[in-house]
């Protein structure tokens, strides 16, 4: 896997990362990236976080305790959904994303997180902002 992560975020920002209780953006080449995970998890000892996973079952999960329809879910998450649907949508997500959410401001473990797009997707980039806010006391890393 030579060459798949970045010279400037690699083992070295991950151990500094780690005892500074912060977080390193790791870059890695698409081809590379599937075998990245494991490779990373297990070079690190940590557990692997996919939001994009972790997400989409809380949100079908929080659809189906509010008697909400998976198939009105996914079509209010295309281009041109009514602006009611865009809206509603928008609520499922943030109940979803609590529980996330939550976990990666507490979780006492060291993280990989990956998959994180829906987090910018459906605007809740904040608790990665508050992540990497230095001066924000936080369990782990």
């Amino acid at each position: 896997m030579s060459g798949a992560v970045s010279p400037r975020s690699g083992p070295g920002s991950m151990t500094l990362s780690s005892q500074e209780r912060g977080f390193v953006t790791l870059g890695v080449n698409y081809r590379y990236y599937l075998d990245a995970i494991p490779a990373l998890g297990a070079r690190f000892d940590v557990e692997t976080l996919d939001v994009t996973a972790e997400l989409l079952t809380a949100m079908r999960t929080t659809a189906d305790a509010l008697g909400v329809d998976w198939s009105l879910v996914l079509r209010s998450d295309r281009p041109g959904a009514a602006p009611q649907d865009a809206a509603n949508l928008r609520r499922l997500v943030a109940l979803a994303a609590a529980g996330l959410e939550e976990r990666l401001t507490t979780q006492t473990e060291p993280l990989l997180v990956v998959e994180a797009a829906p987090l910018a997707r459906y605007d809740r980039l904040a608790v990665l902002e508050q992540l990497a806010d230095k001066a924000t006391a936080r369990p782990a890393a």
